[in-house]
């Protein structure tokens, strides 16, 4: 049975996506169901006494942003974005046929891009989404390097050997030609900042798809 109103507060049971709740402002409420992976968005002391319990949905949305990730990495190292925007508003289409042709083809040698065999993808934090970017990367002929904090992690234990593993961050920027963030928010405020961005090509992309805190 579904009821829309103003408020819940006969509800015994929430699920979030990500907004943030106070248990102990719904006394009602037993069990909060949080769809994603990290629980700061539910706080209160009747969730730190255990009267209101948490869960996480732990893999449920991998798969949607590992391919989100995998088309980035391919619009920008083919340079896709920037030829749609030549072509979307840069090309003058009211020119002859042959000025039309020859600003086209002077334009398009702009946007040549790079081929995935020869990029190096650098992964930060091997968790449910990391490890399916580090899959589909693979399979695209990349090289990837990764950083995993803790390497003695199931998911990091089930890395194909041809996966380098580096001991720092650091070494993921340095050596790579994209870098894709896969880290809570939770204790990793500003984990990537001016400092660190440093030691990155000067044509490599930084990629953060988990949250706007961490790189700052």
């Amino acid at each position: 049975k579904f009821i829309v109103g103003p408020d819940m507060a006969d509800a015994d049971t929430v699920i979030l996506r990500s907004h943030p709740f106070n248990a102990d402002e719904h006394p009602g409420v037993k069990l909060v169901i949080r769809a994603g992976t990290e629980a700061s968005k539910v706080k209160g002391q009747r969730v730190d006494k255990g009267k209101a319990c948490v869960q996480m949905t732990l893999g449920a949305n991998s798969e949607s942003v590992a391919e989100e990730v995998a088309c980035a990495i391919i619009m920008l190292r083919r340079k896709f974005h920037a030829s749609m925007a030549f072509v979307r508003a840069q090309l003058d289409y009211s020119l002859p046929q042959k000025e039309f042709e020859n600003a086209y083809e002077t334009g398009k040698a702009k946007f040549l891009g790079h081929e995935l065999s020869a990029t190096t993808l650098g992964v930060i934090g091997v968790g449910q989404i990391g490890i399916r970017v580090v899959e589909l990367a693979l399979f695209l002929g990349m090289r990837v390097i990764v950083y995993e904090r803790d390497r003695l992690s199931a998911l990091y234990r089930l890395l194909p050997t041809s996966v380098i593993k580096a001991k720092s961050i650091d070494e993921v920027l340095a050596f790579s030609d994209i870098v894709t963030v896969h880290v809570p928010g939770e204790d990793n405020t500003h984990l990537i900042g001016k400092e660190r961005i440093a030691f990155m090509r000067p044509d490599a992309v930084l990629n953060n798809s988990a949250r706007a805190e961490i790189c700052k």
